[in-house]
């Protein structure tokens, strides 16, 4: 089974009232994302995974400083040099849970859940279709003043 995906319409509106700032968004699609830092599986009611919800660093860095209401740029300078804290990582999580309203209201779709957000490396090798999945949808924007790119992932 596969996921149908949020309009950027809806994923800006969620992340601006989770995060307290609208993040304008633009959307495109390719394969799965190559830089994509984190992802978190999508599972479905029967536990299986049927999506992804992926972030490049930069992404990751905002997200989670800003529901940690941290500096961001300290953070995603940090990142970029060593990786996000323990913290960060488990406040994407909750972001990334937080999305899958984005998903589960898009008639259609099953019902989802995310796990926690891991390394993409590590989230590739345990779930192999990753790296084959059928269709992405990138919502590209400006975080902290650079691009940056969320993207949706159906397997």
């Amino acid at each position: 089974m596969s996921i149908s995906f949020p309009t950027n319409t809806d994923v800006s509106k969620l992340l601006g009232s989770l995060l307290g700032d609208a993040v304008p968004l633009n959307t495109h699609g390719a394969p799965p994302p190559a830089d994509a830092s984190f992802t978190a599986v999508c599972l479905d009611d029967e536990g299986q995974p049927v999506g992804a919800i992926c972030a490049d660093l930069r992404a990751a860095a905002y997200l989670a400083g800003k529901l940690l209401m941290m500096p961001v740029d300290p953070l995603i300078e940090s990142a970029t040099s060593e990786g996000l804290p323990e913290s960060a990582v488990d406040a994407l999580s909750e972001v990334f849970n937080n999305l899958t309203i984005c998903i589960n209201d898009v008639e259609g779709n099953p019902h989802v859940r995310s796990l926690r957000a891991v390394p993409t490396t590590d989230a590739v090798a345990d779930q192999e279709w990753l790296g084959s999945a059928s269709s992405r949808m990138d919502f590209g924007g400006s975080f902290a003043n650079a691009n940056a790119t969320l993207s949706f992932v159906s397997k």
